[in-house]
């Protein structure tokens, strides 16, 4: 099960399901946790229920209970790195410059889910570019290190030029040969960067 808020009305369900922790390791056994529910509400936490999860090594194994109704549903983890949506516009490359009146690049359709950056380095940055650059005014760039294969998935702070306070928790998995990231829709700005 996912570990993170999916798109409203994805995975075939209305309101699809997340494991709104981490799953255990081995040692911890059967951890007590919620599953919550991606719904059009901004705070999806009031839409959770109670779960069970158990690593069993190879898989995990989950008590749930029966969800709200029809509309509410689990979902299955998919294979990100191979599933993940390619983002190919080249106004997100750090070196595009924006233009004051040039119709605007936005995000603000971004569903919930996994992004391959495939312009540039397939990369967000790692440094506070320039405003004004990646085809917009305030672009992005990432806290933090790339995950080595070693460590797969893992959880980043996503900020943008000039607005320290205006931050996205993402995620980032190496892939092998490229990265993907996991992003939810900004509105109306700004906007992802490669």
């Amino acid at each position: 099960m996912p570990e993170y808020s999916q798109s409203y009305q994805s995975c075939g369900l209305l309101y699809p399901g997340y494991l709104n922790s981490e799953h255990p390791t081995r040692l911890q056994g059967v951890v007590n946790s919620n599953v919550c529910y991606s719904t059009n509400l901004i705070n999806e936490k009031v839409s959770c229920q109670e779960a069970r999860v158990k690593n069993c090594g190879g898989y995990y194994l989950y008590q749930l209970y029966k969800s709200h109704s029809k509309s509410y549903g689990f979902c299955v983890a998919q294979d990100q790195c191979t599933d993940a949506t390619r983002l190919d516009d080249r106004w997100r490359l750090i070196t595009n410059p924006y233009v004051s009146g040039q119709s605007k690049a936005a995000d603000n359709s971004l569903k919930k889910g996994w992004y391959r950056l495939a312009e540039g380095h397939g990369t967000m940055p790692d440094y506070e570019p320039d405003t004004k650059y990646g085809g917009q005014s305030y672009p992005s760039y990432v806290l933090g290190e790339l995950p080595t294969p070693d460590e797969g998935e893992v959880k980043r702070t996503a900020r943008f030029a000039s607005i320290a306070s205006n931050t996205r928790e993402i995620r980032i998995k190496n892939c092998g040969e490229h990265y993907i990231y996991w992003l939810q829709l900004l509105h109306p700005y700004p906007m992802f960067t490669a």
